[in-house]
């Protein structure tokens, strides 16, 4: 008995693991999850993308802060929609164990937010809009807080920051928002 329910657990345990994915330019590769690398503090800074089967979804602006008087770095987040250049929701994040974690609110809705990095090696993944920065790839993951149903989401973003050519695919207003 103790046996079945061992064995039960693994199956379980790596079927949500395998089925843990997305679509990565239009491939299927699986989210190394727990292969975290630390934060790119350094490169962090600026404009990303997300997308999701070659559809651009959101655009989001990264800034690293510093709590006044302290060396304690967080990133302010702001999710912008492309096509309007308005501020969607907004929100600060804080590391913890390589992974920032960030409530993003805004007037109608509240969603829960981490951001992750990883090697090119482990997750092999480039952004089909944007670029992977310092040879580390960032993967945003959503969740919908205020629905009855759950929804998440996994996203690789792209760096699009000082980088004119990658600002003409379709949907981009060009917004200014800092």
């Amino acid at each position: 008995m103790f046996g079945s329910n061992l064995i039960f657990t693994l199956i379980l345990s790596f079927s949500t693991l395998v089925s843990a994915r997305t679509d990565f330019h239009k491939k299927d590769i699986p989210i190394p999850w727990g292969m975290e690398i630390p934060f790119p503090w350094t490169f962090v800074g600026g404009d990303w993308i997300s997308y999701q089967k070659s559809q651009m979804l959101n655009l989001y602006r990264f800034k690293v802060v510093r709590q006044q008087g302290t060396s304690h770095r967080q990133l302010f987040i702001q999710k912008v929609n492309p096509k309007t250049c308005d501020v969607v929701a907004e929100g600060v994040g804080e590391e913890r164990n390589f992974v920032v974690y960030a409530q993003l609110s805004s007037t109608t809705a509240t969603e829960w937010i981490t951001v992750r990095s990883f090697t090119q090696k482990e997750f092999p993944v480039t952004p089909l809009y944007g670029k992977n920065v310092g040879g580390n790839v960032l993967l945003l993951s959503e969740w919908d807080l205020d629905s009855t149903v759950h929804k998440s989401a996994d996203y690789v973003l792209g760096n699009i920051s000082n980088n004119a050519a990658n600002m003409t695919f379709r949907g981009w207003a060009g917004c200014e928002i800092y």
